[in-house]
């Protein structure tokens, strides 16, 4: 009769590692990767930001970005109205910064 281990071990100095351990670390490695390069990729191709449903009009321009308060007066109902993502800009109309 032979005295074989119950487990497979692996022996690193005085350490004493199944093998199961070694490979679950593996598997958990292997993941951690996976899920690190798959959270980058929809980063990078804009899968978490929303998209734009507003209907621009054809002549009018879209705000990208802006800091502060900003202001539209509209040209044709000279109407104030503050700048938002959806907001657009037409030809005549004003924008106005107020103070920081």
């Amino acid at each position: 009769m032979t005295d074989d281990p119950k487990f497979k071990r692996f022996y690193v100095d005085w350490w004493n590692i199944r093998k199961s351990t070694v490979y679950a670390l593996i598997g958990i490695v292997v993941l951690g990767v996976s899920f690190a390069l798959a959270v980058n990729y929809a980063s990078k191709n804009n899968w978490f930001a929303q998209t734009q449903d507003v209907d621009f009009p054809k002549d009018a321009a879209r705000i990208v970005s802006f800091e502060g308060e900003v202001r539209i007066t509209r040209a044709a109902t000279r109407e104030t109205i503050l700048v938002t993502k959806e907001t657009f800009v037409a030809a005549g109309d004003t924008i106005q910064t107020q103070a920081d």
